[in-house]
């Protein structure tokens, strides 16, 4: 046979590759967190009780961690957590190590491959796949980014077997005490422990920090926001029939039928408010908070003004 018939057939049979694989693929699932925790019910509710309340509690942490130190992927988070333990499912236990289950079962659903990354290595599951010769399986799935990884692992090892809510050093001991010497899982946590505490626990309190920071910054916006400053100016802007298009915590947006048009913002510079005009034929006018005064006094030229 020719090189040039084999060549020929050999780029028909890639073509024909490319053309039918993505049919075969499970398509991309659109709500997230709600097909997870779906799939976690499912497998694990009436079968492992036990392990659903602990699934339970671990993806409500999950989420709320995720909400304070990673907003943007706190769906993708949330998932992995809900998925994380969907593998000690009997039926899905093919390797009977469930991140490595966990991770394919994930993939096979057509959730994104940061969460079945995120299910594979949960919890220092390179140790326990080391001790059970399953790395190869394991490192099919690479691993995820390091904070979305401690997350979900830190909200695991501070939800017990059951749900209830436990340190993670105790949530160690317990699965130390729980498996004998000589077990995979025990040799494993008794290699990642430290670790994993100490990851665990500065999870903890850099979520504690970030929310207290949200707090305080939260209040003085309201503060300011409810202060005589932003009062006055949207009743300055109201007088002189401007209309808003945008009132939320820390900025408003305001037109008038010219075409001009004013956004304030407010709590992004200490106490005082901060404010900025944008004049469509004038160009961009903005005033710092050096004294409330002197901001309202510039505020209500442009709006007289800009009429």
């Amino acid at each position: 046979m020719s090189t040039n018939i084999l060549r020929t057939r050999r780029r028909t049979a890639r073509l024909t590759a490319d053309a039918t694989t993505p049919s075969d693929r499970p398509a991309p699932v659109a709500d997230l967190v709600g097909a997870a925790r779906r799939l976690a019910e499912h497998h694990l509710k009436d079968d492992l009780p036990d392990r659903w309340a602990h699934t339970m509690m671990v993806a409500a942490e999950a989420r709320r961690l995720a909400d304070i130190l990673a907003p943007g992927v706190a769906d993708l988070i949330e998932s992995a957590a809900w998925l994380h333990d969907v593998a000690y499912a009997e039926n899905l236990a093919h390797t009977k190590f469930h991140p490595v289950d966990g991770a394919a079962f994930a993939a096979a659903q057509g959730f994104p491959s940061s969460v079945a990354q995120l299910v594979a290595h949960h919890s220092g599951a390179e140790h326990e796949a080391r001790e059970r010769g399953l790395l190869a399986q394991l490192h099919q799935f690479p691993s995820p980014p390091t904070l979305w990884l401690d997350i979900v692992s830190c909200a695991d090892l501070c939800t017990g077997p059951t749900g209830e809510i436990v340190d993670p050093a105790e949530r160690l001991g317990e699965v130390l005490d729980r498996y004998a010497p000589d077990h995979p899982v025990h040799r494993a946590i008794a290699g990642s422990s430290m670790a994993l505490i100490e990851s665990a626990n500065q999870i903890i309190e850099h979520a504690q920090v970030q929310a207290e920071i949200r707090r305080t910054a939260a209040a003085r916006r309201a503060q300011i926001q409810d202060g005589a400053a932003v009062s006055t100016v949207k009743a300055l802007a109201a007088q002189h029939g401007w209309r808003y298009t945008e009132d939320s915590a820390d900025r408003c947006t305001l037109i008038t039928g010219s075409g001009h048009q004013i956004v304030l913002w407010w709590g992004e510079k200490g106490t005082d408010a901060d404010y900025a005009i944008h004049n469509s034929p004038a160009g961009d006018t903005h005033a710092d908070g050096t004294g409330e005064s002197t901001v309202l006094d510039s505020v209500e030229q442009w709006i007289t003004a800009a009429r």
